[in-house]
């Protein structure tokens, strides 16, 4: 019980620090520590077309796969508070009919908890990503041309 209680408050922890730091820390910490660890450990993996990209020079990490994990990262713990938001609200009687049918718990699950929330579910990536989008767009807008 005591270590669901520290993921969910891990989750919730992550879910509400703004993105801005996100990319400050991807680019500062989680960029370098991937390219002294994991880019020369996927560098000698088989010339394979999707392992190619890892070939080049990774230089201090800012490349594709430090981005894509920095976005994981940043979105996995909004989708994840939000899931689990949504399937706090599906009723209990809906839960227990499931139950009443002969349903087991993963099979109530997927016919009737999951048809419950999957719209929310689906749309649950959306909110961080259009917060990350205006907080790029409103950066690019302050920008002022250095050379006028």
């Amino acid at each position: 019980m005591r270590d669901v209680a520290v993921a969910r408050n891990s989750t919730l922890t992550g879910s509400v620090i703004p993105s801005v730091i996100f990319g400050i820390w991807g680019p500062l910490t989680f960029g370098p520590f991937l390219a002294h660890h994991v880019y020369p450990v996927l560098a000698r993996l088989p010339n394979f077309p999707p392992f190619s990209i890892f070939r080049g020079n990774v230089g201090v990490g800012q490349g594709l796969l430090t981005s894509g994990l920095v976005l994981a990262v940043m979105i996995v713990p909004n989708i994840a508070a939000t899931t689990r938001d949504l399937l706090r609200q599906v009723p209990e009687p809906t839960k227990e009919g499931a139950t009443a049918l002969g349903m087991t718990d993963a099979e109530g699950f997927r016919a009737v908890q999951l048809r419950w929330v999957r719209s929310g579910v689906l749309a649950a990536p959306c909110g961080p990503s259009s917060t990350s989008r205006r907080a790029t767009a409103s950066s690019w807008r302050t920008m002022r041309p250095c050379c006028s």
